[in-house]
């Protein structure tokens, strides 16, 4: 998912500058938090490809 973290952070006009460092450094670590999480399941379906791969081929 591809967001414009600024625009969304601007979004709200009560937000002082601190608030919006922290916020971009939250959104920061959530960010690659997913990245590491959609790795995981890559590598996850990819194990799955290959032993259904393996279980045709035996047949």
């Amino acid at each position: 998912m591809n967001t414009d973290e600024i625009f969304l952070v601007y979004e709200h006009a009560n937000i002082v500058a601190d608030d919006i460092d922290q916020q971009m450094a939250q959104s920061n670590n959530v960010g690659s938090s997913s990245r590491s999480h959609d790795r995981e399941m890559q590598i996850q379906r990819e194990e799955i490809v290959r032993t259904m791969w393996e279980d045709y081929i035996k047949d």
